[in-house]
């Protein structure tokens, strides 16, 4: 579905996340997804194609930007490479 709005793709992440990764905890927030694990955060994911994928930091949180939906397998990477 090329027409999903990033909010769709954001929730649809939120859905996946929350299925495959119950040792997380997923707060959805406007622009992005605050991933935090025993109240530590790990990890912002943002779904914007008009900037770079992959991994930046804002202090001490890693962003991780996608272009459109991860895997969970790219979730599984990222997510460990976060934490």
């Amino acid at each position: 579905s090329k027409n999903a709005t990033p909010n769709d793709a954001l929730q649809k992440t939120s859905a996946i996340l929350k299925q495959h990764f119950s040792d997380y905890r997923v707060t959805r927030k406007v622009n992005h997804l605050l991933i935090s694990k025993q109240d530590k955060k790990i990890a912002m994911i943002t779904i914007d194609k008009k900037i770079a994928e992959g991994q930046r930091r804002l202090g001490d949180v890693p962003v991780i930007n996608y272009h459109r939906i991860p895997s969970r397998a790219q979730l599984t990477v990222n997510l460990q490479d976060a934490e």
